[in-house]
């Protein structure tokens, strides 16, 4: 297969890259949390630094939903982590309050998205 089919199929002939935590969220273990969102930002810029398609498309980074003290602090070092310029917050006025007030409007766009109608929150179970 050429490198021109594999882009249009859609997937790249590439070995995912996938951290293990080894909880079900960051607040068993923070420090490792911290740990491994560095290491993983750091392979996904050499990885981009070598695909000039994938360095003008950029990334989607889809943090967990613990937003209150450590929480909030750890979705901060993922925007630094990864040298996020665009953070969307989805129909949460606080967070977006806060997140305007910690973050350099020069650097980073910060945009309040409303919840489209018919959107229900996850149960966890």
């Amino acid at each position: 297969m050429t490198a021109v089919a594999a882009k249009q199929e859609g997937f790249a002939n590439v070995t995912p890259l996938v951290y293990f935590h080894g909880s079900v969220g960051p607040k068993d273990n923070v420090e490792l949390y911290k740990a491994l969102v560095d290491t993983m930002a750091t392979k996904i810029n050499e990885r981009l630094s070598r695909d000039i398609d994938a360095q003008s498309s950029g990334i989607i980074v889809n943090t967990c939903g613990w937003i209150d003290a450590e929480g909030y602090d750890l979705l901060l070092h993922a925007i630094k982590a990864f040298s996020i310029d665009i953070v969307l917050v989805m129909n949460h006025d606080k967070l977006y309050s806060n997140l305007v007030t910690s973050l350099d409007p020069a650097v980073i766009t910060t945009v309040k998205l409303p919840r489209s109608g018919g959107v229900v929150q996850r149960v966890r179970r």
